[in-house]
């Protein structure tokens, strides 16, 4: 017998025997309400000596088991029960009591069989206590346990979804979307999630993804990527991977496991510690731009490589936007897009009418009206304009914003602005327009095309409305000319490429097809609210000023 058991042994005769008082008692129900949790062979051994001690009384007292069991029995236990404990007392085998003496019987000369079975006799203040004491602690341990099983925490919900699908063969979440301590194993099988835990943390999980949240600070991910943003009240936040532990340090960070259940950690903010579950002693801690990877089977932790467009960072149902990271494409506004890929190639805006267009619908000059145009068919762009200062100043804005910054013009232009980079005339052949060798208006370099003596104005509100908690932090650009004028032309082509924010010039400058592409960062504020891309003709007049805008981009970041 170990310690344990000698204990829970002294505890249990201890009580049976009623050598205590009121107080003492309490304190060895309490003890014994300790040994017995959460342990099996304890409740056992509990049983099994109570069951003793009450057969043994049994046969030494002078009370029978009919009494015991229609006086005292308490009503808290079933009718099993009852007749389970009867019927151990019928059979236990009679010993002497403690304090009986014992005599030396004589041997009969001729055994008689008795007319009638001995009546057993029991104590009835012996197995009322015993039974009594043992109702009242296995009950007591029923409803630590069935509170236990029954009381559910909650952990996290759904914040925002887009295009979310649950698979069939796992369980969905609860209504409103609601998780719990608890829950079993979910399967996305499409779409993203963003949850909100009730720590605070915000987790983007992308399908396929297999998890459950587990406490209001852990997330087990088995299969598939998260993304973690968890703020200052938050930190220590866990995600547990079948090969990781990742726990959080004031950070953003990204894990993906895959299907063999390796594990990948990035961090984009803040600090993160990496440790594998097989190997406690491996572990490696990892700050901004830094990734690692734990593998399974061996349990090594080591570095991997960062990809700062593996993960989705954010989400907003309303506009589609899945944000990886990076910045908003104005290309793909100006294809009719969201600024996350959603646009197309070619789509535009026609200049006289404010119409958007699907592909190039006039090769040839074109006379401006010098008045500015609203785009109703794409909310993020506030308007265009035909770039002609005849003194008064030229429109740049539906509030009847003017610049006197934009040149006097020819009041001509060629056809239309559009997502993508090509031209096409009526001696030249369709073609890519390229800079130093590197073709643009494609998906790794998109572009706006903007000939000259055009201009357009994006609406920063409306942008910042469909970015729900994004920042727009500054404007990003490459301006330039195509070098496949040279081909075409005689002489270089040159325009003035301009950008102003809220009437006030921030970029203007004189670019040919011979000089190299201008990098442009101009800084947004919060208040600001219109963005002007414009393109004037030089001197030479507007012939052949193919110029386009490559990787136009609005940085942006979460702002949380």
């Amino acid at each position: 017998m170990n310690n344990h058991e000698h204990k829970l042994t002294e505890y249990i005769l201890r009580m049976l025997e009623g050598e205590n008082n009121d107080s003492r008692q309490q304190e060895l129900e309490e003890q014994l309400r300790e040994l017995t949790e959460d342990n099996p062979a304890a409740v056992k051994q509990y049983w099994q000596l109570v069951s003793d001690y009450v057969c043994i009384e049994s046969r030494v007292r002078e009370y029978d088991d009919e009494e015991i069991v229609n006086e005292f029995m308490p009503a808290a236990l079933d009718d099993d029960a009852v007749s389970k404990l009867q019927e151990e007392i019928k059979n236990a085998p009679i010993v002497p009591h403690k304090n009986q003496p014992k005599t030396k019987q004589k041997s009969p000369a001729v055994y008689e069989y008795p007319s009638e079975p001995a009546k057993r006799k029991v104590s009835k203040p012996t197995v009322f206590v015993a039974v009594a004491s043992a109702a009242a602690l296995l009950f007591l341990l029923a409803a630590v346990k069935l509170e236990t099983f029954f009381t559910k925490t909650k952990t996290a919900f759904v914040n925002d979804s887009y295009k979310a699908v649950w698979s069939q063969e796992y369980r969905k979440p609860s209504e409103g979307g609601v998780f719990y301590d608890k829950d079993d194993y979910f399967k996305l099988e499409k779409g993203h999630l963003e949850l909100l835990f009730e720590g605070g943390s915000q987790i983007v999980v992308e399908s396929p993804a297999v998890f459950r949240c587990t406490s209001q600070e852990t997330l087990e991910l088995d299969y598939g990527k998260v993304c973690a943003y968890v703020p200052e009240r938050a930190v220590g936040f866990t995600v547990q991977t079948p090969s990781s532990e990742i726990i959080d340090l004031g950070t953003e960070f990204g894990v993906q496991v895959n299907k063999y259940g390796d594990s990948k950690v990035q961090v984009y903010e803040g600090k993160a510690a990496l440790s594998s579950i097989n190997e406690k002693l491996s572990e490696l801690f990892l700050s901004v731009g830094q990734a690692g990877k734990v593998e399974r089977l061996s349990g090594q932790v080591s570095k991997a490589g960062f990809e700062p467009a593996a993960f989705t960072r954010d989400i907003d149902s309303s506009s589609g936007m899945l944000w990886r990271g990076g910045g908003l494409c104005l290309a793909d506004i100006v294809g009719g897009g969201n600024g996350f890929g959603s646009g197309t190639e070619k789509t535009g805006i026609e200049i006289s009418d404010g119409d958007m267009l699907g592909r190039l619908s006039y090769e040839g000059e074109r006379n401006g009206q010098n008045a500015y145009v609203s785009v109703s068919k794409n909310e993020y762009i506030d308007g265009v304009f035909c770039a002609d200062n005849a003194g008064q100043g030229v429109q740049i804005a539906s509030t009847g914003l003017l610049s006197k910054d934009i040149p006097e013009t020819s009041g001509s232009y060629w056809g239309y602005i559009f997502n993508g980079a090509f031209h096409k005339g009526a001696d030249v052949p369709r073609h890519r327009l390229r800079k130093n060798g590197t073709p643009y208006g494609t998906k790794d370099n998109p572009a706006i095309t903007m000939h000259s003596n055009t201009g357009m104005t994006f609406d920063l509100n409306s942008i910042r409305e469909s970015l729900s908690d994004m920042k727009i932090e500054s404007f990003i650009a490459q301006a330039g000319i195509s070098d496949t004028v040279n081909k075409y032309s005689k002489s270089p082509s040159r325009a003035v490429m301009h950008i102003i924010v809220d009437g006030e010039v921030r970029f203007q400058k004189l670019l040919s097809s011979d000089s190299l592409l201008e990098d442009v960062n101009i800084d947004l504020a919060d208040d600001n609210r219109f963005l002007t891309l414009a393109v004037t003709e030089a001197d030479d007049s507007w012939g052949f000023d193919w110029s386009f805008w490559g990787n136009p981009v609005l940085k942006i970041d979460a702002d949380r």
